[in-house]
């Protein structure tokens, strides 16, 4: 996953200029772009009371790219998630018949989508960086309190909605990774390193170091060292639940790190009470091992102590998918496809195609099996 992830900023990355708009500046505003779908997008609103705890979010994509639809997908659900709390949009410097088809693909119902045609604004905020998908974030008054990779901007925004964001952190932390950028494309690893440290010392955990650092140390097959540092910062923010994901990753691709799952997945299982995350785990757990039975005892254990009442929607269907898979690597195969017949059913009532086609592939298995 980290791979996959890092491998465009490994083909394109370059040096940012100075004057990108980073956090701590006010946003631009996207007064020429031409909107295709939703509302005209402001980062500011209108000063007052009931606005002033809102964000807004701008996403820069490239409509061509692979992580395009799924950039779409994230955004649409971020948006029902916060509702009027949360103002979110796409602008691309693609032409509009490209944008026309990204959003045949995925449909921008909550969200805004328009084409900055003359490419000032993109420059402006992306400077050069390659970095595509990237989101800014503001609050209600325009001013930039996060910018980075759009694969974090979930967690960014709940982090700030549940008072755990630091805006003047966040404003050191921006040209850092600026930095960080610049001495990956420059293979200076003992620069990298201390840049890295620097941000970690600042925010434990932070997604975009640690992800550029640990696929920096693989690509050098240095793999114990990655677990090493992960190690560190679990012990730090073990509440953090990327933490463990990104540990799993690790430890399936490296078989002398075998032996630290289970302490893994224990810690995971004491840290980790979001019923979403545990059910996530739970179905990662399935999907990824083969012949483990320290990851399916501990994916049955999740999911026994999960309250799936707690759960609606895509989280709700993802938990039933985790019981089916269980069920079925324990050979109860009833079980396994009366959940995943929820699954599918909850997949259809949210009208996701992918997810729909993937659901009936699986009850379609399970249902042959059971013949």
């Amino acid at each position: 996953m980290i791979k996959k992830t890092l491998l465009c900023i490994v083909a394109a990355v370059c040096a940012l200029p100075a004057m990108a708009l980073r956090s701590g500046d006010m946003a631009e505003e996207p007064l020429l772009v031409k909107w295709y779908s939703g509302k005209h997008f402001r980062f500011a609103f209108p000063d007052t009371e009931s606005n002033r705890n809102k964000l807004s979010v701008a996403v820069f994509l490239l409509c061509r790219a692979p992580q395009a639809p799924a950039t779409v997908m994230m955004l649409e659900s971020l948006a029902a998630k916060y509702g009027e709390k949360l103002n979110v949009a796409v602008i691309t410097p693609d032409n509009a018949e490209d944008l026309k088809t990204l959003l045949s693909m995925i449909p921008a119902k909550r969200i805004s989508a328009g084409v900055d045609s003359e490419r000032k604004l993109t420059a402006n905020f992306m400077a050069g960086s390659p970095l595509y998908p990237m989101a800014f974030v503001t609050d209600s008054r325009g001013r930039i309190l996060w910018n980075g990779e759009a694969v974090d901007l979930g967690e960014v925004v709940s982090n700030i909605y549940d008072g755990k964001f630091n805006a003047a952190n966040a404003k050191k932390i921006s040209p850092l990774l600026d930095e960080l950028h610049v001495c990956m494309r420059n293979n200076d690893d003992r620069r990298m390193n201390k840049v890295v440290r620097e941000i970690l010392s600042l925010d434990p955990g932070n997604a975009a170091a640690l992800r550029i650092r640990l696929f920096s140390l693989e690509q050098r097959n240095r793999t114990i060292e990655a677990w090493q540092l992960l190690s560190e910062e679990l012990e730090k923010a073990p509440a953090i639940s990327r933490l463990y994901f990104t540990g799993v990753d690790l430890i399936l691709g490296d078989r002398f790190l075998s032996g630290q799952l289970e302490k893994l997945l224990v810690s995971f299982e004491r840290n980790i009470k979001n019923p979403e995350h545990r059910a996530l785990m739970a179905y990662t757990l399935c999907d990824r091992t083969s012949y483990n039975f320290t990851a399916l005892a501990m994916a049955e254990k999740l999911l026994k102590s999960l309250d799936d009442t707690r759960l609606s929607g895509a989280s709700a269907a993802l938990c039933y998918a985790a019981k089916a898979a269980v069920a079925y690597r324990f050979c109860r195969l009833d079980e396994a496809i009366k959940n995943q017949e929820k699954s599918l059913a909850i997949w259809k009532t949210l009208k996701s195609p992918a997810n729909i086609f993937s659901a009936s592939a699986k009850l379609e298995y399970l249902r042959s099996i059971k013949k």
